[in-house]
């Protein structure tokens, strides 16, 4: 024994020596510290975040009188969760939700809250439910720095002042209830409009609502009139409103409260127009009014979940929920759930496997004009931390919810937006030299959208299309965009096609403000200086033809290099953008020759390009004269090489070239639209053209008009069901990197109004049109 505490002895005294050696030898410290090098992808410890899950929490009302927005609250969240664990989850890591019943309580949320952030050690806060409840947690999230996403309540107080860690999704009550105030006043013509409010901080938040918006109006609440939460004693604030003759009552309460004040209220012979806010619970206060639903108002802040055609959210929503919670039958708070998960699991993604809270955070605040599906864009922003603002009115009809169309709450209409239909303007060659153009052209557009029409259309509407000829002459198209601005009253104009006839509209499109998309032409002066209300799709001249130059000099060896143009803005463009090109090689046109429009005069500007022998010939033109200045070259023996720009029509100059086409190069601005294996918008073209033009056969001009269209109903899309010019605009401008199914992404900006760079060389080869190999 003695022994034995001898060694021990021994022992902890080398410990001590070693100790004092390391402290009074700073070197040997240094040594050591510097050997701890980080371990590479070495797993960073967040609360909340392990190697495979990530920890989510939630304080609802899973019982009591509340417990029906609660649960449904969470169930819709947890059908998105589950199947995006079920494909793998986020990064490697599945998303595990802790839930914890409050009851609609205060305290109880507090309690939940507290315990979720310092035991449960979770990652972020989610779906809650609740003015009251949420309200109470503020200063704990602030405090505890821990991201509060998805809210069951539109409360100002947790958006005034901004709060970093909150960030809501859902409109607030003040905008659901101006909206329905402006309702009341400019649609019905209401004057005496009364609130009945949950007495806490819900229904005082609701009220506060109802007097700002009705201020706007000079007017105030008639009468007011409250119940205590968790009670059903309305009569006494019944007896009030009754008594104010109220034609109008905003209800700022629960399902079962507010369906007692009206049932009650239509027992003494009492109806005005009842009006709730969207925390109400829609479905169960349809079903606890019965029959004595019909008419009440409710304003929602999703649109109606089973919109299962028009909108692709509601379509997953409802195919989620029915495999994860089959017992359920789909309603607006289940989807507001869905649709919260549905952000909760895209900011995860962007915010990458090196998860962090502000990192978190920061995935958020970039969302800007985000598509979810559900027609309105998602915005946040480092300085905006709600991402909804569209508010839809919904009314009881026969037992279903009903919404009411937008031109009811709103006096000013967008131009052209109908509550069907969407009328778009377009002027083109439908006759004349150019009339494949124009014709295939539209061809293509239109295969999309009446696909599109066929299949529902955008938001409820249908895109109908004003096309009028103006045979490529600049003043007829002048005269046709007038009417479709100022007659036909259109909302865009779209498709047009030429240089010379566009150009000739810009002052009208500027100063109309009016969106003009997707144009056939790549003229520079549609491109510099950057126009708000001008939208190209394709590649420019300069580029094209920077691209044929650059094949010429490096690849064939050429020097001398003439063009051949249209004696207009299209083809004076074109010959600048020769110039510019050759200029970088330090060379210029050896020749130029032209011809006017409309015209096969070709042989004064052949003779002059034959005399300066140029080995390489870059064409601005149309097919016809084109095909002729090609054809007489040949026939005379001089054979350069013969480059057209996209605008020529490249399948039309192939026909009417015959065999003297081989060897002539084409450039593109879209891929063959022969592709269909390698490219899914090139079978899908082929398919829709079949479908609408069985006599047309697919072609590049037909396929750039298609590609126009597909662009047109997403930026529709993105828009949503309130459609403007300026929402229009900024919907295409947050197109990034989208994918349109042609292997180029399509890319626009606030400052960048041309969606494609890409250029394709193509060459006629055997009758064909091929994709030159570089």
């Amino acid at each position: 024994m003695k022994r034995l505490w001898l060694f021990f002895i021994f022992i902890n005294l080398g410990i001590a020596i070693y100790g004092l050696y390391g402290y009074f030898n700073p070197e040997s410290k240094v040594a050591k510290k510097s050997e701890q090098k980080p371990t590479v992808g070495a797993f960073v410890k967040i609360q909340g975040v392990s190697k495979d899950t990530i920890l989510i929490g939630s304080s609802l009302a899973l019982s009591g009188h509340a417990s029906f927005l609660g649960t449904q609250y969470l169930h819709g969240a947890l059908s998105y969760i589950n199947h995006i664990n079920r494909e793998g989850g986020i990064h490697g890591r599945k998303i595990k939700i802790i839930a914890y019943d409050d009851g609609y309580d205060p305290p109880r949320c507090v309690a939940n809250t507290k315990k979720l952030i310092f035991e449960d050690k979770v990652f972020c806060l989610f779906c809650y439910v609740g003015t009251p409840t949420t309200v109470r947690i503020i200063d704990l999230v602030e405090e505890s720095k821990i991201p509060l996403l998805g809210l069951f309540t539109g409360a100002d107080k947790l958006r005034h002042p901004f709060r970093q860690y909150i960030l809501n999704v859902r409109a607030s009550y003040y905008q659901e209830i101006e909206t329905m105030v402006r309702y009341f006043i400019e649609h019905e013509g209401l004057k005496k409009i009364a609130v009945f409010y949950q007495y806490d901080a819900y229904g005082l938040d609701g009220l506060r609502g109802a007097e700002i918006a009705l201020r706007k109006y000079g007017l105030k609440p008639v009468a007011t009139g409250s119940y205590i939460r968790g009670t059903l004693d309305i009569e006494k604030a019944l007896e009030e409103i009754i008594r104010s003759q109220a034609e109008g009552v905003i209800m700022v309460g629960t399902y079962s409260p507010c369906a007692k004040f009206i049932k009650e209220a239509k027992k003494r012979g009492y109806n005005p127009i009842f009006h709730n806010v969207s925390f109400v619970g829609a479905d169960k206060l349809l079903k606890e009014l019965g029959r004595d639903g019909e008419g009440v108002f409710i304003t929602q802040v999703v649109p109606p979940p089973t919109e299962r055609v028009l909108l692709p959210a509601c379509e997953e929503y409802c195919r989620l929920l029915e495999r994860y919670f089959p017992e359920d039958t789909p309603n607006f708070v289940s989807f507001e759930g869905f649709i919260n998960a549905k952000i909760l699991v895209e900011a995860l993604m962007r915010a990458g496997r090196e998860l962090t809270k502000e990192g978190f955070i920061k995935a958020i605040e970039s969302m800007k004009m985000h598509y979810l599906g559900i027609g309105a864009a998602l915005n946040f922003g480092p300085d905006d931390h709600q991402g909804l603002d569209k508010v839809y009115l919904t009314v009881i009809k026969n037992g279903k919810f009903e919404l009411i169309p937008e031109k009811w709450i709103y006096k000013t209409a967008t131009p052209g937006v109908k509550s069907r239909e969407i009328l778009i303007g377009s002027s083109l060659a439908l006759s004349g030299h150019a009339s494949f153009l124009g014709t295939q052209y539209l061809h293509g557009a239109l295969s999309y959208i009446k696909h599109i029409n066929r299949e529902g259309g955008i938001h409820g509407r249908k895109i109908k299309i004003i096309a009028y000829d103006d045979g490529y002459d600049p003043p007829r198209c002048v005269a046709n965009t007038k009417k479709l601005i100022f007659e036909d009253k259109v909302f865009c104009l779209f498709c047009y096609v030429g240089t010379p006839t566009t150009v000739r509209i810009i002052d009208l499109v500027e100063e109309s403000k009016i969106p003009l998309l997707g144009l056939f032409t790549g003229a520079d002066k549609l491109r510099h200086p950057f126009r708000q209300y001008i939208l190209n799709v394709r590649a420019s001249y300069y580029q094209e033809i920077e691209t044929m130059v650059r094949y010429f000099i490096e690849h064939e060896g050429l020097k001398k290099i003439a063009v051949f143009y249209q004696y207009d803005a299209y083809g004076l463009d074109g010959l600048r953008g020769a110039e510019i090109a050759l200029r970088k090689y330090g060379l210029k046109p050896v020749a130029t020759g032209s011809y006017i429009r409309g015209t096969l005069d070709i042989e004064k500007a052949l003779e002059e390009i034959i005399r300066s022998q140029a080995e390489g010939v870059i064409m601005v033109g149309t097919y016809s004269p084109c095909a002729k200045f090609i054809k007489e070259a040949k026939k005379r023996g001089y054979n350069p090489i013969f480059h057209n720009v996209s605008f020529v029509g490249a399948d039309k100059l192939l026909k009417e070239l015959g065999r003297d086409g081989e060897g002539v190069f084409i450039t593109q601005v879209v891929p063959p639209p022969t592709e269909r294996v390698l490219l899914p918008a090139c079978e899908e073209y082929c398919r829709l053209l079949e479908r609408y033009f069985p006599e047309d056969t697919p072609n590049f001009v037909s396929f750039e008009g298609f590609i126009n269209a597909k662009i047109l109903v997403e930026a529709l899309m993105r828009a949503g069901r309130e459609l403007t010019r300026e929402g229009f605009i900024k919907a295409i401008e947050s197109m990034r990197m989208h994918y349109l199914g042609i292997g180029a992404a399509l890319n626009f900006g606030p400052y960048d109004h041309q969606g494609l760079d890409k250029v394709y060389l193509t060459v006629i080869k055997n009758g064909k049109i091929s994709l030159k190999m570089k």
